[in-house]
């Protein structure tokens, strides 16, 4: 898998910093994505107690997109898992093999 369009061998690991997991952005993504999924339930519900086409539109436009930001961010995170290992690995195997070097 290359990196930044590099290949993997040629990297220097050490100039680009060690590879750090995504797990902060994951929590925020998933809080937001919730609330978003509560707010858009309510108006859904809301909608449908007033009978009010606009409002049930607008609340399931707001479940349907937090969906699917939620699924997008689950394929990330599963493409960078297997990466970031793969990449750690990388940084760690470089990292004894370069000791003596600035």
């Amino acid at each position: 898998m290359a990196v930044g369009g590099r290949d993997p061998k040629k990297v220097d690991w050490h100039k680009i910093a060690k590879p750090y997991a995504i797990k902060n952005k994951l929590r925020q993504v998933r809080t937001s994505c919730g609330t978003l999924a509560v707010c858009g339930g309510f108006l859904l519900y809301a909608g449908i107690v007033m009978d009010d086409f606009i409002v049930i539109t607008i609340g399931l436009l707001l479940v349907l997109a937090a969906l699917a930001i939620l699924i997008q961010w689950e394929l990330i995170k599963k493409d960078y898992a297997k990466n970031y290992k793969k990449n750690l690995r990388q940084w760690k195997k470089t990292k004894k093999n370069n000791t003596g070097r600035n």
